[in-house]
């Protein structure tokens, strides 16, 4: 499973490495260690046509990830709109904080997805809490699943897309959570 990693460049890069070093350990491949390497003079040194190309590539590595790890004690605009974008296109994430330090911005507003978690973590177990960390996350991944449509009903979803401004697969989704709503003897 992939791993995209985020932390603050202002944030603590050994605490970085640790983390990161710990995702591998648990087996996981972790497809970006930018947190570690990238300074804050790279990006004001960047031209407007570097930040874009960054740009694009941080969003093929949220793309590609399976899950998404981003530590939140230092805070920073940058590393927000990635764990936004990351819940955006419904990866999981994992939110990571030292203890003693909660993302007040984070943990107050309560649940901001159900494939978020906010952990605390601390240097005796920080391995204990990426290995549940990363289980439940790996429980919160959508799962891919493909089927065959007739003809008509493609139409009949391209039809819908376009009216309502909705992906089709987005609209079977919708129709079949209200059905789980009203069929109060399935058991989860």
């Amino acid at each position: 499973m992939k791993v995209h990693f985020i932390g603050s460049l202002s944030g603590n890069k050994i605490n970085y490495a640790k983390i990161i070093n710990a995702i591998k350990k648990l087996g996981y491949e972790v497809i970006t260690e930018h947190s570690i390497t990238r300074e804050i003079k790279d990006i004001t040194n960047e031209t407007p046509e570097q930040s874009k190309t960054y740009v694009k590539k941080m969003i093929r590595w949220i793309k590609e990830s399976d899950i998404v790890v981003v530590e939140v004690t230092h805070p920073e605009i940058g590393s927000g709109y990635e764990l936004a974008l990351a819940l955006q296109y419904e990866k999981p994430v994992i939110a990571l904080y030292t203890e003693g330090k909660d993302p007040k911005v984070l943990v107050g507003q309560g649940q901001i997805s159900e494939k978020m978690q906010v952990l605390e973590y601390g240097e005796n177990n920080l391995r204990m809490v990426l290995k549940d960390g990363l289980n439940d996350a790996k429980e919160m991944q959508d799962v891919r699943f493909n089927f065959f449509v007739s003809p008509r009903i493609v139409r009949y979803l391209d039809w819908i897309s376009r009216k309502k401004k909705i992906p089709r697969a987005v609209y079977l989704r919708n129709l079949i959570e209200k059905d789980l709503v009203k069929n109060k003897d399935f058991d989860n």
